[in-house]
């Protein structure tokens, strides 16, 4: 609580509320919202507590429904690899190389193989060739692969009569030896092997990732790492310095620790609080990994890879259920989607015959659903947790991969919502960009930021409102974590968390809405970013 009192004025704001859904002032006292109405509410506070919105837009702090904070912070210190070429990532790791002893390990994110032109993996001998006396490990753009040099693979005993792992698979050459590419749980096998990081170099990084989520317009997210990511807000918090609402998950293989500690969902206050337990259930679209209900395009004999068995997720599920924990369930193939859909039914049922309260169970991702699992999101009142920026990166992939029959099905955002199902949108970062507006751009148009693939846009049978895309990231987030009595509107009594943005997204041609630039951020009713231009928000 502090005691802090504010009125923005002259301000076109788009509250989210269905009873309210527009005015041109906003009154908060002690970090919540009073009132929101017309600018005579600037005549309640004194002078100097007035701040003039100069006719721009304001709308909730925006959420990000699914990201990895963790990953994408300590990113932040790391290669971007997500680049045009390979030798465009070869040239970073050769640079990052000279500047560093022999022996250090070189890190990177965002390489994919699919965006380079002949679509073939990459191999260890082309970062020998620039690095051949620093291990280098660099993941994929999907986090469901990664690529290392011969140095990493060494350290780590990786070679051609290493077995693959259950979860995972050593990509070889044809005499059997690893080409460096290594996918889904196979990756640990390297990732083991590197420097340990601290939860205080976490929670360092994350101080520098959520200032970038402000300038973003970013006020809240729903946290995808693991426990010592948890460890990391839990330190932001008892310092003082977490300026950021956080919905966290605790991974499958924590599960026991969590029930037996009583982290049942919704425990924690209005800055940190437990989502749910994540669950995976298959891979990703980019490796071939999405477990399907029918082959991939280019190869008949491969339906992807289940990463968990049909009983083994319904135990899960219901053990995170009996603990009142929610299932955020990682599912991107038609096959993986419609087993847990077919899981959470029966798990209402079980709801419904103990007169238990459902708990707001989610699928993350939802990719490609098959159109007779499209109601069943509605019906069940499952969350669908999608990343609208997916849909215009992977179009040539699905379209690729899932062929012209199943790619009308992917990222179905107007047939979700048309069913009635809560639609919560995300980034995924540091798999993409974590900039909302973009997201929100994605969702409208069904175009990337260059036009293509022409006005239309890829699929635009799905294309969304404005209004529908940015409730993906204010109320649908909102209830997709919990909190919808008090986050994701701008009215009384909730808690004040808004943007102001320097074009209305209502009124600009969708596709210049990626451009609107976020002119001020207020978390917990303190301005924590304003853009360099402006002027009277600053923190």
């Amino acid at each position: 609580m502090h005691d802090e009192e504010w009125v923005l004025h002259n301000a076109v704001i788009h509250t989210q509320s269905p009873a309210n859904p527009r005015a041109t002032a906003v009154w908060i006292r002690n970090g919540r919202i009073l009132e929101t109405a017309g600018d005579e509410l600037k005549e309640c506070v004194p002078h100097e507590r007035r701040t003039d919105a100069g006719g721009r837009c304001v709308l909730p702090g925006l959420t990000d429904a699914h990201l990895h904070f963790e990953w994408f912070s300590l990113g932040l210190q790391r290669i971007d690899a997500d680049q045009p070429t390979l030798q465009h990532v070869l040239d970073l790791v050769s640079q990052q190389a000279r500047t560093l002893a022999a022996g250090s390990w070189i890190r990177g994110h965002g390489w994919n193989h699919n965006a380079w032109g002949s679509g073939d993996l990459p191999t260890r001998q082309s970062l020998d060739s620039v690095a051949p006396d620093h291990p280098v490990f660099l993941t994929a753009k999907s986090g469901h692969a990664s690529w290392s040099n011969s140095c990493a693979l060494k350290l780590a005993r990786v070679g051609g009569s290493t077995p693959d792992p259950s979860d995972g698979a050593v990509v070889r050459d044809g005499s059997g030896h690893p080409t460096g590419v290594l996918l889904e749980g196979a990756s640990d096998l390297v990732a083991s092997c590197l420097p340990p990081i601290t939860v205080s170099d976490v929670a360092t990084a994350m101080r520098a990732g959520m200032a970038k989520a402000h300038g973003l317009g970013i006020t809240g997210v729903h946290d995808m790492d693991g426990v010592r990511a948890l460890r990391a807000w839990q330190q932001l918090r008892r310092q003082g310095h977490l300026q950021m609402r956080v919905c966290k998950t605790i991974p499958l293989d924590h599960l026991d620790e969590a029930i037996g500690c009583g982290m049942s969902s919704g425990f924690g206050d209005d800055h940190l609080w437990i989502g749910g337990v994540k669950i995976f259930t298959d891979g990703a679209l980019g490796p071939q990994t999405a477990w399907m209900l029918s082959p991939y395009e280019n190869d008949t004999a491969n339906i992807g890879m289940p990463l968990i068995e049909p009983e083994a997720l319904e135990e899960a599920m219901t053990k995170a259920a009996t603990g009142h924990l929610a299932s955020f369930v990682h599912a991107i193939g038609d096959r993986a989607n419609r087993m847990v859909l077919d899981v959470m039914a029966a798990l209402r049922q079980r709801e419904a015959a103990e007169s238990s309260r459902p708990l707001r169970h989610r699928i993350e991702h939802v990719q490609l659903i098959d159109g007779q699992d499209i109601p069943r999101l509605a019906d069940l009142d499952v969350i669908a947790s999608m990343q609208p920026i997916h849909a215009t990166s992977d179009k040539d992939i699905v379209d690729r991969f899932w062929g012209p029959a199943r790619a009308p099905q992917a990222y179905a955002f107007r047939r979700i919502a048309e069913t009635g199902a809560t639609l919560a949108f995300g980034s995924d970062t540091p798999v993409e960009t974590i900039a909302p507006l973009p997201g929100v751009h994605a969702a409208v148009t069904r175009r990337r930021a260059d036009g293509s693939p022409g006005e239309e846009g890829w699929q635009p049978q799905e294309k969304l409102s404005v209004g529908q895309a940015l409730r993906g990231y204010t109320t649908g987030a909102a209830r997709a974590g919990g909190v919808e009595a008090h986050l994701g509107q701008l009215s009384s009594g909730y808690l004040a968390d808004l943007i102001v943005l320097n074009q209305d997204p209502y009124h600009v041609d969708p596709m210049e809405i990626d451009g609107i630039e976020v002119w001020a951020t207020m978390a917990d009713g303190r301005w924590v970013y304003q853009h360099p231009q402006a002027d009277g928000f600053g923190p």
